[in-house]
């Protein structure tokens, strides 16, 4: 594939896509719901954010490709071995199945007026959520795996294959920290108490963080022996190495990790997983920019 120069908005939707798909497998995990399988207050609001952080996400992405190439052209000819062909026909099986989710996790009140609409969004309420869970997850796993794909394959210089990898922790560690923000809100205690998340939520979340940590250190390393010594200092020194370290890294991996180790006032945990939000973006951002340079 041609190498294509992306802009911020592609860093923009990489960012959303994988927020999405890895707050579409936090909701879908096992014991996540009630004991009818309803789901928690939580899981609604992020089924229903999931839906519009993808069209947001898509949006930026047709916005940066403008006259090069027609996101509808991607979908009709179909190219099973083009990463954006094969990529942009995933995310549109993913965003039908995240609207559907939506649907199924409605809570119960509002159950009532989606019975007053057309009959399919009655018949899509008695599908059965481990099903659409399990298929989401999957096809959630393909999103966060090939927003990496598209930029080891497309960007200026092209970048080690790492990419995906880290892009997968990356994706789902930021979906474990957007889930805790919005349990704060449902169950946060008082902002003088010191908390910490479920332990059994704690330990994937932990493993993500230290999983994402590893492909970073791989990513730096394989860059130095695959690219010239110029492309790594773009990235690791001057303005963008400084949101590098204490962004991407310090703010998106190291911080959070830290946090799952002590118990600590609610304001520091809202720090901390907003932070793991805020280094995710910078970590795509300052890959592409680096890369451009």
């Amino acid at each position: 594939m041609s190498e294509i120069q992306w802009g911020t908005p592609i860093a923009v939707y990489l960012f959303l896509a994988g927020l999405s798909a890895g707050a579409f497998s936090c909701t879908a995990l096992p014991g996540r719901g009630d004991a009818e399988g309803r789901g928690h207050a939580s899981q609604h609001t992020i089924a229903l954010l999931i839906p519009f952080m993808l069209a947001v996400g898509i949006v930026m992405l047709i916005w940066d490709l403008g006259q090069r190439i027609s996101f509808w052209k991607l979908l009709i000819n179909f190219r099973l071995v083009s990463p954006m062909s094969l990529g942009a026909w995933i995310l549109v099986f993913f965003s039908l199945l995240s609207v559907i989710w939506a649907i199924v996790l409605i809570p119960e009140r509002f159950r009532s007026l989606l019975s007053r609409g057309p009959k399919w969004l009655s018949r899509l309420q008695k599908i059965d959520r481990k099903k659409i869970g399990f298929g989401g997850s999957a096809l959630a796993v393909l999103v966060a795996v090939y927003t990496g794909v598209l930029l080891s394959s497309t960007a200026v210089p092209r970048w080690n294959r790492i990419l995906p990898l880290l892009f997968l922790f990356s994706s789902f560690s930021s979906g474990h920290a957007l889930e805790f923000l919005i349990n704060l809100r449902y169950d946060a205690p008082e902002e003088s108490s010191k908390a910490q998340p479920e332990k059994s939520r704690l330990q994937p979340y932990r493993a993500l963080l230290i999983g994402q940590l590893l492909a970073v250190l791989a990513f730096l390393l394989l860059t130095s022996l695959t690219q010239s010594r110029e492309v790594l200092l773009h990235l690791i020194t001057g303005g963008i190495g400084v949101l590098w370290w204490v962004g991407a890294v310090g703010a998106g991996i190291l911080f959070p990790l830290i946090m799952t180790y002590r118990r600590t006032p609610v304001w520091v945990i809202f720090a901390a997983f907003l932070g793991e939000l805020a280094g995710a973006f910078i970590m795509r951002w300052s890959i592409l920019v680096a890369g451009k340079i």
